[in-house]
């Protein structure tokens, strides 16, 4: 068989017959494959190609043990230079992402006739012949498909009966006429299959490939914005960079989130390829990345750890994580920055770095919020020159700016004027002309500062001389009444995967704020020392031959404070412990992150720390005071059993109220809120009111009070025995009895239930409203 290596450079193209034996392949004379000079993404020796006399190959990054400059793609994941990498035919290796000068090599059997292209782009239809049709990354699927959130085995198409049914077996999921598929749908024939950028259409028994999707045109008409757009009209191709400039609340930052789905509560049409994105949103949601004005990324986490992080949220496989990584590091110039704090980055690195989150998973439509805000001028144009290598590559890349003085690297820049209404979308070059203005675009900013009257008047003017010259477009959204079979099987497995993800990424978080996580640590032992000081009886549990009547209130004192104190650190432990990650909760859900494996990590985390600070207290009580003789569990084991429990069911209201508030001063402000209920209806200080003690089951004080008293048996502390119990208000509730101590525990539990299933259900309600 003979073995033919296939060769497109823009518009050249070459065959080249491949021997047996080792092969370099390259631009200069030397390679055993020599290529044009021209293709300059090229190395000099690029890469090594082992042919086999049996027809199998193998291939690996750069020559003799030196990588090549730009890298080598297998099927979209980076080659190593260390190791050879199996090659099949068919697969395709491409070298840079630039459309324009990217080069692409396809291993194929025969020579193909140069204008059919390669062998990538040939195949276009598949029969569905047995009883399965499989599609996926892996070299034994029938269809075989490239791209980060591409599965090894994506999904399969297989016959049942008479019916033909797609199942799911993906990490990130397919659509069906742009409706998700939960693991299986029967099949009809027109129905359109979206496997992550590719779509296909159903005509039984074939399959046939409609699209690659790998670019992405956006067209606006008629854009209404209660309030904030009036009327829009621009059309965004492929690859192209656009520039939303105007003056302070015109509306820009509204235009982009719109287009880019965040707010789909708008009139007019917004058109993805054709499709409404209303309809569509959720089958594209993966191919658009926003990188919001704020830099929402975890600064004590280095850059490397960070595009780990998301690289292991957003992909699949391993490799494809580690290429990914690689990538982005490479594409946005940080490699050398991979090892640092993103606290300790400039201004321009920290935005690259949150650029780059958005980049792991590649996706075709890139917008940007105030990319270059509070960059110096040369860190400004690098920004703009970086966005434009990103437009290049294929991306269609949108950017929200103030700043003008780079704008000419844009291919459109869009003027908004004051009310949201659209004054100009076209090149830059004549911007300046359609306003009939010299100078710089300093002057739109002034011109343009009018009354919403003259400013409507100047929209109306551009929209009907824009429309003439905008291209005619047609919906063609699909929609299907088809119900959605069953639950997806794949999402207890990407919970799983996830949770360990997040579980991991907080634990490096948590030991990383270390002057935190000490303070929350001996908070509460140093409160059992001060009492311990000021209470000067370390026997105040233990000696029953010196009981009087100030030691059951004293003692009675010495286990409020202690609970006190704990309930203090359940909350500083806890209250901030979402609030200040809403931005990229937000942002890592609307890729796909599920809301009960991001709080199920936060709550290991919390118990966990509860369980350290649980011992260090028993420790603490250890030391400073000596241990009665106790019904049940031996005491302080009992002691630090109920600053657990106490721990865990304040951090989960701590946590539902971090889930609640909109910003981190407003968590720290109500803490103190949090806390005086716990004082004053703990029923310790005072005797309560008939009114007051109804609440009280809504007191975790109250119940923790409840259990440390009966654990320590601190009736045997009231003198005259039961005579001196039923004169003493309230000392009944810590008589030592399995039916109080049970109560005490099932309330706790039940509080600390009640708190978590708010906090989800806040979550899920900060999808829709993000």
């Amino acid at each position: 068989m003979s073995v033919v290596l296939f060769c497109r450079c823009r518009n050249e193209e070459t065959n080249v017959s491949l021997p047996v034996g080792a092969l370099s392949i390259g631009r200069s004379p030397d390679a055993d494959i020599s290529l044009p000079k021209d293709w300059t993404l090229l190395s000099a020796l690029h890469l090594s190609l082992q042919v086999n006399s049996d027809g199998s190959l193998a291939v690996r990054d750069g020559v003799a043990g030196k990588p090549s400059t730009n890298g080598t793609q297998l099927n979209c994941g980076y080659l190593p230079a260390d190791r050879w990498t199996r090659l099949r035919l068919g697969d395709e290796l491409q070298i840079g992402s630039q459309i324009k000068d990217s080069v692409r090599l396809a291993v194929l059997s025969d020579a193909p006739h140069t204008s059919q292209g390669s062998s990538a782009d040939q195949q276009r239809q598949w029969q569905l012949e047995g009883r399965s049709l499989t599609m996926g990354r892996g070299l034994d699927c029938d269809v075989k498909l490239s791209g980060p959130t591409i599965s090894r085995l994506h999904c399969s198409i297989n016959r049942s009966g008479n019916d033909v049914v797609l199942l799911d077996q993906s990490r990130n999921g397919i659509f069906v006429n742009d409706r998700p598929v939960n693991r299986q749908m029967r099949l009809r024939d027109g129905d359109q299959i979206k496997v992550g950028t590719t779509v296909f259409v159903w005509s039984n028994p074939w399959l046939s490939r409609q699209t690659s999707g790998k670019s992405y045109r956006i067209d606006v008409r008629d854009l209404w914005l209660k309030g904030r757009i009036s009327g829009s009209n621009l059309s965004i191709e492929p690859g192209q960079l656009v520039a939303f400039v105007g003056g302070s609340g015109t509306g820009k930052s509204s235009l982009l989130t719109t287009i880019v789905g965040q707010n789909l509560d708008y009139q007019g049409q917004i058109l993805v390829n054709g499709n409404e994105l209303r309809e569509t949103y959720g089958a594209i949601k993966q191919e658009i990345g926003f990188v919001p004005q704020d830099d929402i990324v975890h600064l004590d986490l280095t850059v490397e750890e960070v595009l780990r992080y998301s690289a292991r949220l957003k992909l699949p496989d391993v490799e494809e994580q580690r290429a990914a990584v690689e990538r982005v590091l490479a594409e946005l110039e940080i490699s050398h920055r991979r090892k640092a704090l993103v606290r300790e980055l400039s201004g321009g690195q920290r935005k690259r770095v949150s650029i780059g989150v958005e980049l792991i998973a590649d996706p075709r439509i890139l917008f940007l919020d105030e990319p270059t805000s509070g960059l110096d001028p040369g860190l400004d144009k690098r920004m703009m020159e970086l966005l434009r290598s990103l437009a290049d590559s294929g991306r269609t890349v949108a950017l929200v700016t103030h700043a003008t003085n780079n704008v000419m690297l844009c291919d459109q820049v869009v003027f908004l004027g004051r009310g949201g209404h659209l004054c100009y979308a076209g090149p830059p070059s004549q911007c300046l002309d359609h306003f009939k203005l010299s100078g710089d675009f300093s002057d739109i900013y002034q011109y343009l500062e009018r009354s919403e009257q003259e400013i409507a008047a100047i929209a109306d003017s551009y929209r009907a001389e824009s429309l003439k010259v905008l291209p005619n477009i047609s919906n063609r959204s699909r929609s299907t009444s088809r119900s959605i079979e069953s639950k997806r099987a794949g999402r207890f497995g990407l919970a799983i995967q996830q949770f360990r993800t997040l579980l991991s990424r907080d634990a490096i978080l948590t030991f990383r704020d270390s002057t935190s996580l000490v303070l929350n640590a001996i908070t509460a032992p140093l409160a059992v020392l001060m009492i311990a000081f000021a209470a000067s009886n370390r026997q105040i549990f233990s000696n029953l031959d010196a009981i009087d009547a100030r030691t059951y209130p004293d003692a009675l004192r010495v286990l409020f404070v202690i609970i006190c104190a704990t309930i203090w650190v359940g909350l500083s432990t806890s209250l901030q412990s979402l609030v200040k990650e809403r931005g990229i909760f937000l942002r890592e859900r609307s890729f796909n992150l599920l809301p009960e494996s991001y709080l199920s990590a936060k709550i290991i985390v919390m118990v966990l720390q509860a369980i350290v600070q649980s011992l260090l207290i028993l420790a603490a009580v250890k030391i400073f005071f000596d241990s009665p003789d106790t019904t049940f569990l031996n005491w302080p084991w009992s002691i630090a059993l109920v600053c657990f429990t106490t721990l865990v069911t304040i951090g989960s209201q701590a946590l539902m109220t971090s889930s609640l508030v909109k910003n981190s001063q407003q968590a720290s402000s109500i803490a103190p809120l949090l806390l005086i209920p716990q004082l004053i209806f703990g029923g310790v200080l005072f005797t309560l009111s008939k009114t007051a003690d109804d609440i009280y089951p809504l007191i975790t004080s109250r119940w923790a009070m409840k259990a440390m008293g009966i654990y320590s048996d601190i009736t045997e502390l009231i003198p005259g025995g039961q005579a001196g119990l039923d004169m003493v208000p309230g000392a009944s509730a810590y008589e030592a009895t399995l039916s109080n101590l049970h109560a005490s525990f099932m309330l706790m539990a039940i509080q600390c239930a009640a708190f978590l299933l708010l906090t989800l259900g806040s979550l899920l309600f900060l999808k829709h409203n993000r």
